[in-house]
């Protein structure tokens, strides 16, 4: 009996010992358990930001995810800045939700169709790219705070329509920081993942690509291969707060200038 009880206490102790193993690895890795924050940026988008907090909360309270959600509205003085003023949501989200260590950088009009399309409980190894196209890092992805302080965020400096997101997986290349696509919706597909910002039959849509054709073109041409990270990014964003909204426990809301 006494060989038994050994036995028994043998397996328990190897089996507590590989949990601690675990639980050490998962926290080396970024994982916060269920612990998540949501980063929207918006300008001009109030019916969008209406539906994705229709929807995410629902995805959210199904999968048992511990949320915040900062909103961060640029004001209408500037050109829109989406790198920048994500940059920002990152910066204040530090300070509102300093225990939240898992990022979820998500478009205002994208999110999925159905409760179990996107599991977000991500055990983090980098860049956890979800949804968008495969030659850069828009769309929505998860991270946290050590791999995007490591690339120092976006760029500041590409005022208008896209860019950011293609200098974004430049610098996560070239930090030889993962990029991860194992669970990955293409934009062009919108059977589960809703995207109205995304639709060819849409004329303003249409209108809308043609108006910043020029820009993206411009802001890809003056595109630095370069990256100089500790002069560009995170470190560097200068803004003012114009007016902070408390809309619940869970979610704020920032108006910025930049």
């Amino acid at each position: 009996m006494n060989k038994i009880y050994l036995k028994i206490l043998l397996l328990l102790s190897i089996f507590f010992f590989f949990l601690l193993i675990k639980k050490n690895s998962l926290i080396y890795e970024g994982f916060s358990c269920n612990k998540l924050v949501m980063i929207i940026p918006i300008r001009d988008r109030e019916d969008d930001l209406k539906d994705i907090l229709e929807k995410i909360r629902l995805i959210f309270k199904y999968q048992n995810i511990d949320y915040k959600i900062l909103i961060i509205e640029q004001s209408k003085n500037k050109n829109f800045n989406k790198g920048k003023i994500n940059n920002v949501g990152f910066i204040e989200a530090t300070k509102y939700f300093p225990d939240y260590d898992n990022f979820l950088f998500n478009d205002v009009d994208n999110y999925p169709k159905y409760n179990k399309i996107i599991n977000y409980k991500v055990n983090v190894k980098g860049f956890h790219h979800l949804f968008g196209n495969e030659k850069w890092l828009g769309g929505f992805y998860i991270t946290n705070k050590y791999f995007f302080k490591k690339v120092n965020g976006y760029s500041n400096k590409f005022w208008g329509w896209g860019g950011e997101d293609k200098d974004l997986q430049a610098r996560v290349d070239s930090l030889n920081i993962p990029i991860i696509r194992s669970i990955f919706y293409e934009r062009i597909n919108q059977n589960v993942i809703e995207d109205t910002g995304y639709n060819v039959n849409n004329k303003k849509w249409k209108k809308n690509i043609d108006r910043y054709k020029p820009i993206y073109k411009k802001n890809l041409k003056n595109y630095n291969k370069k990256h100089y990270l500790l002069t560009d990014g995170v470190t560097t964003t200068n803004y003012k707060i114009l007016n902070t909204k408390i809309i619940n426990k869970n979610i704020v809301r920032l108006l910025v200038d930049i």
